[in-house]
């Protein structure tokens, strides 16, 4: 199967879902794509309804194997979204706030005694 691209991925989702005035957050992970759709479409469903929606969504247009090659996409409504974390955690340590500005995390280690 071909490589899944960036926007195929937000036009599967926003069409089989029928969303909303979707945004997406999508990252390539090392070759595996995941990230966050934000849509009014989510409203007064919970965590468990919107990975159903999107997994089911996937799995419809990419079969289960397809679907199984796409990381956690997670669903938030608009206010969800707007009210989160100021910073999205990237896979290096950095944390990047929605800016876009890269700050480092600062880490540190436990107490050996």
């Amino acid at each position: 199967m071909p490589r899944l691209s960036k926007t195929r991925l937000q036009n599967i989702l926003a069409n089989r879902l029928k969303l909303k005035e979707p945004r997406f957050k999508i990252r390539d992970f090392g070759g595996m794509l995941g990230g966050s759709v934000i849509s009014n479409s989510f409203r007064n469903r919970n965590d468990l309804e919107r990975q159903s929606m999107v997994r089911g969504a996937l799995e419809a247009e990419l079969g289960l194997e397809g679907a199984r090659a796409v990381g956690t996409i997670l669903a938030f409504t608009p206010d969800e979204w707007d009210m989160g974390s100021e910073f999205d955690l990237m896979p290096d340590g950095a944390a990047t706030g929605r800016s876009g500005k890269s700050r480092k995390t600062r880490r540190t280690s436990p107490v050996r005694t």
